[in-house]
C-alpha cells in the first residue's frame, strides 16, 4: 500500500506543469519494464522522448519545473543571486536567461539524486543537465548516461 502512495506522489509531483496555462506537461522520470530508471546518453533521450510523441525539455523548461518546486524563478535581465545560463536548444536558438535555484527543494529523494538531460548544449560535446539535488543546470558530456523526464504537447 506504501508502494502505491509513492507512486501516485511521484506522478502528482512529475506531471507539474499545467497545459492551460501555456506551459508543457512533463512526465516522469523514464523507467525500465523493471521499475529502475532508465538511464540514456542526451542523444538517446531526445530519440526516445520523441519515439513517445514527445520531446526532451529545454534548459529553461526544467528552470521552470524547479520553480513548482520552490526555486526563485528566472529573468531576461542580470539580478543579484541569478546565475547566468547560455545554451542552444534543439531547434538551434540560442537561450539566454538569469536564473536563481534558491528555495528549490527536491520533490523526492530519489529526484534528488539524478541528473535530468534538456534538449540544450553547452559547449563542444556537453548538454545541458537538470542537477536533481540543487535545482541548477550543470554540464555534463552528451555521451555520459544521465535519467530522462519527457515532455509533451508537441
Amino acid at each position: 500500500m506504501a508502494r502505491i502512495y509513492f507512486l501516485l506522489f511521484l506522478v502528482m509531483s512529475f506531471t507539474a506543469f499545467n497545459t492551460y496555462s501555456g506551459e508543457q506537461k512533463v512526465g516522469e522520470i523514464v523507467r525500465n519494464t523493471d521499475g529502475s530508471i532508465n538511464y540514456m546518453t542526451q542523444d538517446q533521450a531526445i530519440k526516445y522522448c520523441e519515439s513517445q510523441g514527445q520531446y526532451l525539455p529545454s534548459a529553461r523548461e526544467l528552470i521552470q519545473l524547479t520553480m513548482k518546486f520552490g526555486a526563485t524563478g528566472i529573468s531576461e535581465t542580470p539580478k543579484d543571486g541569478y546565475s547566468r545560463l547560455k545554451v542552444k536548444n534543439a531547434d538551434g536558438i540560442i537561450d539566454f536567461f538569469y536564473y536563481n535555484s534558491a528555495g528549490y527543494i527536491a520533490p523526492t529523494r530519489e529526484f534528488s539524486n539524478l541528473w535530468f538531460w534538456s534538449s540544450s548544449a553547452g559547449k563542444d560535446t556537453s548538454g545541458a543537465a537538470l542537477c536533481g539535488d540543487w535545482g541548477y543546470i550543470c554540464f555534463d558530456y552528451n555521451f555520459k548516461y544521465n535519467a530522462v523526464i519527457c515532455s509533451g504537447g508537441l
